[in-house]
């Protein structure tokens, strides 16, 4: 019976492990403490998996499935883990923890070692982090050499099993390991020409990265110089990280002016790299080196100046002004390494920056070239994760709580338990798949994680309650804690299963909350999305603003939007809020001057914004605005295809709502080319929730103009124009008549040079719309250059020189919209 796994020390050995600014100190260090935890843990696992009745393929042991089921599982793992790539990589936020990612890629790898035939040639096994979205509006960068990522050990078997495979491929017993800490935060490639720091790229997918010069130039451990003699050609990799010292100060001062703060200090770091201005970023980032890739006189070269890991650590890159990770130990056994493993854990707390587990790595040099790598990791190197802290509590209650996107989740309440110096109360149950699956039940005694160390998570029963589960008949009703409500604890709207995506690969089943425009958990999500560019496109109705006009109840549900000028304008007569009101100019008997205390020229702006898509907007657009679960901007401009109109669409959609399933409505919905019955069940459960239906009738009642497929697809000039001219820019050219314009945005001929960003739209977007105008992009302004399209942050050496030719500049981000929506543009002769 396992009550806790708090296990006392029998017999410490002490060993001296570096530890950054004490470098002489001893840690107690326990044995049989990882021992004794992985046995409890291999317990637990076998008695879960002995009450187990009806497993499906996800959840099964990889020697059981057959090939066809091997082949659809590993998609179904390829596609999890891609996801979870782009999250963790992309968009600096991970979705689930480190543990369980190792998990998810660790089935990955076993399946595909017993079914090498159904795995795909460049599968997950192959990937390494995600490759760079256009996103941020970063310059790509493509590395030297690939920045590869490191195998997972999570045990001593796994570490003696890298050992023996070393010293299998070297012909020789005890081959000589250093051991340094695996810090936790974001890779990086710095690549010095002749000493000098050339540029800095994240790592990406470890073939292209993104161009981070400006956010790491002064990071603290990153010289902009090297001092003789160094290698022509030198590509240092480290990791960028957030000390905690610097993470939990810049939190508390941004808690203190209402700022959302970092979860960790590794999406911290990760975030701040991907800043399109980095003279934005409030976390203080630092860089420690690990690593090199490209060393010599050429990129092709190999020729570094050090014989092994552990001088490159410890001489070369101090010598230059670096910081490196510490040496914990160099040693040529198992005993050795593990020894390095329990010191650096217990030492863990103390460390000044984040750390996940202890790096080996073969110390030669000449060796490590020998042993070379594969698609996706080295394999000189591998990465000794730190198991996950636990403890054993109980299990109080399960609350329910409704995400942004009206995924609904269960959450354990349990007994107050201390699991790693934090006190845990909340922890996630998943879903009611996985309450069921475990058996869960409230008053039992659960094991929790703290999975990644930072996100709690109930992993299974414990104890005398995990016994007693096993014997639950193969018949048994499920308990009431296994099953989800029938209604939305928000709202009341009618709770459904689906797919989590419409693939065919779809990775199980979610509970739902089919609210959507009402429930209050979703609406500022779906606000958001309802004014994303693909949608509406409503200018001025960014996240910062949506969150105050939410906040204040003045914007609660899309149709809001639309009630905004006859509630705040001019003419309304109303309180205006604060945040559109100018605070008034005094007059010396401190009196408001007349007219001073006005509209803000933003709310102006943002009123006619709103006004302009008010006039129209297309069908496929306004589809896709409502953020229907699975119907994205491609399977929405299908459905305006196939209904021409709002009214067409709305009325066989619910038709099939109320006729259901088994009606000529619902298979008229599957027989539309890319529609299947996971798409219909989803426009099915919109709108047969009458909420939903209830707001689409407010949003044309406050005179939204759909307009019809067919209307919206024609040329731009027989509707209406735009509602003020293209740019001040545009507008103060002479008189003389536009040496290019079209309706129809066709600007044959024209070269046109894009410098700075707009917002909302990538470089290569930018690019992709011009040329979709028949115009050519071009790099280098010249006298034949027809005009200058200036973003936000234009050079203001390419405007100034500009001028002096005599070539137009054009506000870009005015210019470009038009030309994505299809609406007319002008450049305005040269002005020789």
């Amino acid at each position: 019976m396992i009550r806790s796994l708090q296990i006392q020390s029998h017999v410490p050995t002490r060993v001296v492990v570096g530890v950054p600014g004490r470098p002489d100190r001893r840690l107690t260090v326990n044995r049989a403490r990882t021992e004794r935890y992985d046995r409890a843990r291999t317990s637990l696992a076998a008695t879960s998996s002995e009450d187990a009745r009806e497993i499906p393929s996800s959840t099964r042991a990889p020697d059981s499935l057959t090939v066809d089921e091997a082949r659809r599982e590993l998609e179904r793992l390829n596609e999890e883990l891609a996801h979870h790539d782009r999250s963790y990589y992309n968009d600096g936020e991970g979705v689930i923890s480190d543990s369980e990612y190792d998990s998810l890629r660790a089935r990955y790898l076993a399946i595909e070692r017993l079914h090498p035939s159904a795995a795909r040639a460049l599968g997950a096994s192959a990937r390494v982090g995600a490759t760079p979205d256009d996103q941020s509006g970063l310059e790509k960068i493509a590395h030297a050499t690939p920045m590869r990522s490191l195998g997972n050990a999570f045990d001593i078997a796994q570490v003696e099993a890298f050992v023996n495979r070393v010293e299998k491929a070297h012909g020789e017993i005890g081959v000589e390991l250093c051991a340094e800490p695996k810090v936790d935060g974001a890779s990086a490639s710095l690549r010095y020409e002749n000493g000098v720091l050339a540029y800095a790229a994240s790592r990406g997918d470890g073939e292209m990265g993104e161009d981070v010069t400006r956010h790491l130039v002064s990071a603290r451990g990153v010289p902009t110089r090297l001092k003789a003699p160094y290698p022509a050609v030198l590509e240092i990799r480290g990791e960028v990280h957030v000390a905690e010292e610097d993470f939990r100060r810049v939190n508390a001062e941004r808690a203190a002016t209402g700022v959302r703060v970092f979860k960790n200090a590794r999406n911290a770091a990760a975030g701040a790299m991907r800043l399109l201005n980095a003279e934005d970023n409030q976390m203080p980032l630092r860089f420690l080196a690990y690593g090199w890739g490209a060393a010599g006189e050429t990129d092709a070269d190999a020729n570094a100046p050090w014989v092994t890991q552990s001088e490159f650590l410890s001489s070369f890159l101090p010598s230059q002004g670096f910081d490196a990770v510490p040496v914990l130990g160099v040693t040529s056994t198992v005993e050795g390494l593990m020894e390095t493993y329990e010191a650096l854990e217990i030492a863990r707390p103390s460390m000044p920056y984040e750390i996940d587990g202890v790096v080996y790595k073969v110390n030669s040099v000449a060796l490590q070239q020998t042993l070379g790598a594969d698609a996706r990791q080295p394999r000189w190197a591998i990465a000794h994760k730190f198991t996950a802290m636990s403890a054993v509590t109980t299990l109080r209650a399960i609350e329910i709580q409704v995400g942004r996107t009206g995924a609904l989740t269960p959450v354990g309440l349990l007994d107050p338990v201390d699991i790693g110096g934090a006190c845990i109360q909340r922890a996630t149950l998943h879903n009611f798949d996985e309450i069921g699956r475990k058996r869960l039940k409230v008053g039992a005694q659960v094991m929790v994680e703290r999975a990644g160390d930072v996100i709690p998570r109930v992993v299974s029963l414990a104890g005398e309650d995990l016994a007693e589960a096993a014997a639950y008949p193969e018949d048994a009703l499920p308990l009431p804690e296994w099953l989800p409500p029938s209604k939305c604890p928000d709202c009341g709207a009618s709770v459904v299963r689906a797919p989590l995506s419409a693939s065919k690969n779809a990775m199980g089943t979610i509970v739902r909350c089919t609210g959507g425009l009402k429930c209050p958990s979703q609406s500022m999500e779906r606000l958001l999305h309802f004014c994303s560019r693909d949608a509406l496109d409503i200018r001025g109705l960014a996240r910062a603003t949506l969150e105050t006009l939410h906040r204040e109840g003045v914007v609660k549900t899309p149709a809001d939007i639309f009630t905004l000028e006859r509630r705040f304008g001019p003419d309304s007569g109303e309180t205006v809020p604060t945040w559109w009101r100018y605070t008034g100019v005094k007059n010396s008997k401190g009196e408001v001057k007349e007219g001073s205390d006005g509209l803000k020229a933003s709310a102006v702006k943002l009123f006619q914004a709103i006004e302009l898509r008010r006039r129209g907007v297309p069908l496929h657009r306004f589809i896709y605005a409502l953020g229907i679960p699975n119907i994205g901007a491609h399977t929405a401009k299908v459905l305006a295809t196939h209904y021409v109109s709002l009214d067409a669409f709305r009325k066989a959609s619910m038709a099939a709502a109320k006729g259901g399933s088994t009606s000529l409505a619902y298979g008229a919905l599957t027989h539309i080319d890319g529609v299947g019955p996971v798409l219909a069940q989803s426009l099915v459960d919109f709108w047969g929730e009458p909420a939903n239906a209830s707001i689409v009738s407010e949003i044309i009642a406050n005179g939204v103009v759909v307009l019809d497929a067919a209307e919206s697809s024609k040329p731009s000039s027989t509707r209406q124009p735009p509602a003020a001219p293209l740019s001040s820019a545009t507008s103060a050219a002479s008189t003389k008549p536009a040496e290019y314009s079209a309706p129809g945005a066709n600007l044959t001929g024209a070269k046109i040079l894009f410098t700075g960003t707009v917002d909302g739209y990538p470089r290569e977007t930018v690019h992709r719309l011009i040329e979709s105008a028949s115009a050519e992009v071009v790099s280098s302004l010249s006298s034949k250059t027809t005009c200058v399209l200036a973003g936000s942050g234009a050079g203001p050496a390419k405007l100034a020189k500009a001028s002096a030719l005599g070539v137009p500049i054009i506000d870009a981000a005015d210019f470009i919209l038009a030309l994505d929506r299809g609406e007319p543009v002008s450049i305005p002769p040269r002005q020789d």
